[in-house]
């Protein structure tokens, strides 16, 4: 297609895995260098795979746009160009090339690939086809449904129905009879059968289309007429749909109390959103310069959320495996460096890692972090040592969730897992802007004011032999952008609370005038962005956020709260107190006094259905109860009267309306200086 490295053209070559992308990519890069028989050719290379880190995958997609790879894209070309995909890119990425080649795969997903050639009909396109050979595991189950369909069993399943067997009881049965023969096929194995015959079909499927000299049309019209003309055919060569479980409206109730953190009749979403499939479980992996103490790993990732661009996302037990090798290097490499030290006589590493700002990663420092309710941590040490029940148990903490390893642990190359990487894997955070970074610092009182960034938290980062603290780790985020933390979105200009909720009725206002013209509405949001945050007139809230006594209240202050003085306080409780005895909501109708009492209770998130009543010191414990009991009997009268979608929607125009008068407040911060 490319005249053996001399067409300035595009090819695109789709293959059904990722270990095979990255063979083909190194082979096209073999040839490319010559040998003493063939000259060196000038080629640019692209591979856009899954499993990739979403930062260099993003990348990828850049350079695809730059060499006039997406279409309605016109660059030109000086030397040929090959992008390797895999199903990566048969979704999600408006591609365009002139050419291509592809292995053989289902029919719907043969039809994007197709898609993603000549994709605005500008020219003529060549697609090559190549049928591969199965491998070894699905020759063998092939076999061996070969034998089964030879054997005559029709004794046995007549001996089966007289007895009276259900479907059950044959699916309980062995696979295998007294003599060893196979009577059915595994689950993998039947898989793999399926599998194969559908992309047999495709290859039939393809052969069906319109003839054009020695080639088949691959055009969207004949594709479609293709399905007209033979939907047995293409019916056969297509994955077949999954179930799906029905969404009812209990499911969706339950999915909405999301400040319960255990619900026993709360299900994944997975099946909701796929259907039932077996796939194999996914782990999320996230690499960070900077890590947290255990004890301060929940605050530390509410402050520094994991960002969309920081994710490689792959099979949870090829992680596991890549986490064992890591560790173990890892090890090793801290053995290495402790004995050269002991060689040097010095104490200290010598040779190049004597320049290396940061030491090895130790055996004994947390290097990885699974994210949930709450973070679990492992050491190199503990990872090294798990036994096989460990690491069962390890298994299922990282399957569908998200881990976030030390940088040094590495094993990160071009975006991709790679177990033998020992160099430290670069933090997205270093690489390109997110809305929040990370950095040690030795003295927090000298930090100075930062015009594009604000302080979000600190933690201890290191300590003297007197357990005195040395170092801390800053988390800020970015100015432009909303505080990550619901306390950091108390800090800013210095902000009267009157002011702010005068700003917060205004742009209730505005955000409800654009939507309906129903004034009654657009005043119940209006007056629960009046009261939302009346609750911050407690002394406890003032004095956790440092108020000056002679400006209270206030409702931003320019200081980080003091967490034993706020004591778990939420300032949404104590509004509601201020919010029921207040005329204009006494005043409403009771349908319409539960939905502003629910907003502003709800305005940070919580409420759905339960609100902490730590730290409130408006009532007495039993009072508090009984307040706590409301917001949720509340929130499901709430939830039956405008749904569980229309609710939230509620919530979030009261949401939309406070970030933007706490907007508005750091923008007056920023003019006045």
């Amino acid at each position: 297609l490319t005249g053996n490295g001399t067409a300035a053209t595009r090819v695109l070559l789709f293959v059904d895995s990722r270990r095979t992308a990255q063979d083909v990519d190194e082979e096209l890069k073999r040839l490319a260098k010559g040998n003493e028989t063939a000259p060196k050719r000038e080629i640019e290379m692209v591979l856009f795979v899954g499993g990739r880190r979403v930062a260099e995958r993003d990348d990828a997609a850049k350079r695809l746009e730059d060499l006039g790879l997406v279409a309605g894209r016109s660059v030109a070309i000086a030397k040929p160009v090959f992008v390797i995909a895999t199903s990566a890119g048969e979704v999600g990425v408006d591609l365009d090339a002139e050419h291509a080649v592809l292995d053989v795969v289902e029919w719907e997903r043969m039809v994007q690939r197709l898609g993603r050639v000549n994709r605005r009909g500008a020219g003529e396109a060549d697609v090559w086809i190549i049928p591969t050979e199965p491998d070894s595991k699905t020759t063998e189950a092939l076999e061996k449904d070969a034998k089964l369909r030879d054997a005559s069993d029709s004794e046995d399943e007549a001996s089966d129905e007289a007895n009276g067997a259900d479907e059950a009881d044959i699916d309980a049965a062995s696979d295998e009879d007294e003599g060893g023969a196979p009577k059915r096929l595994k689950d993998e194995e039947r898989a793999r059968v399926e599998r194969w015959h559908r992309r047999q079909a495709t290859l039939q499927a393809i052969a069906s289309l319109r003839p054009v000299e020695a080639a088949f049309d691959g055009s969207p019209r004949a594709i479609s007429s293709l399905k007209t003309a033979h939907p047995d055919l293409v019916e056969a060569a297509s994955t077949p749909a999954p179930l799906h479980p029905p969404l009812t409206r209990a499911v969706v109730e339950s999915w909405s109390m999301t400040s319960l953190d255990d619900h026993s009749g709360r299900p994944e979403v997975r099946p909701w959103l796929r259907g039932w499939v077996e796939e194999e479980a996914q782990t999320a992996v996230v690499w960070r310069t900077w890590l947290p103490k255990l004890a301060d790993a929940d605050a530390y990732f509410e402050a520094a959320p994991v960002e969309t661009a920081e994710v490689l996302e792959t099979e949870s037990t090829a992680v596991l495996t890549w986490l064992d090798k890591r560790a173990k290097a890892a090890l090793k490499a801290h053995e290495d460096t402790k004995r050269d030290a002991t060689e040097n006589g010095s104490g200290e590493a010598s040779g190049a890692d004597a320049h290396v700002a940061r030491p090895p990663l130790g055996p004994d420092e947390i290097a990885v972090f699974a994210l949930g309710d709450e973070a679990r941590g492992w050491t190199i040490r503990a990872l090294v040592a798990l036994d096989k029940q460990q690491r069962d148990r390890l298994l299922r903490s990282i399957a569908d969730a998200t881990i976030v390893v030390d940088a040094r642990l590495g094993g990160l190359v071009e975006g991709l897992l790679e177990p033998k990487a020992n160099t430290a894997a670069r933090d997205v955070s270093e690489l390109r802007r997110l809305s929040f970074r990370v950095r040690e610092v030795d003295d927090l009182e000298s930090v100075e004011d930062d015009d594009d960034w604000r302080i979000e938290d600190a933690f201890v980062s290191r300590t003297d032999d007197d357990g005195q603290a040395i170092a801390w780790l800053l988390v800020e985020s970015d100015r432009t952008q909303q505080s990550t933390t619901a306390e950091g979105r108390s800090v800013g200009r210095e902000q009267a609370l009157a002011e702010h909720q005068s700003f917060a009725e205004r742009h209730a206002r505005r955000i409800a005038g654009r939507l309906w013209g129903e004034r009654k509405h657009t005043d119940l949001l209006a007056l629960a962005a009046v009261l939302h945050d009346e609750g911050k007139k407690a002394a406890r809230w003032q004095r956790a956020f440092k108020a000056p006594a002679e400006r209270r209240p206030l409702a931003k202050t320019t200081s980080r709260p003091i967490q034993s003085i706020l004591a778990g306080y939420r300032h949404e409780l104590g509004s509601l107190l201020y919010a029921e005895a207040d005329a204009r909501v006494a005043a409403l109708s009771v349908d319409d006094r539960d939905l502003v009492l629910h907003l502003i209770a709800a305005h940070h998130g919580f409420a759905r259905p339960l609100l902490r009543t730590d730290g409130c010191e408006d009532a007495p414990p039993s009072a508090l109860v009984d307040r706590a009991r409301a917001i949720a009997l509340r929130f499901a009268r709430l939830e039956r009267r405008w749904g569980p979608w229309g609710l939230a929607w509620w919530e979030t125009l009261l949401r939309a309306a406070d970030q933007a008068a706490s907007r508005e407040n750091d923008e007056l911060g920023a003019a006045h200086g």
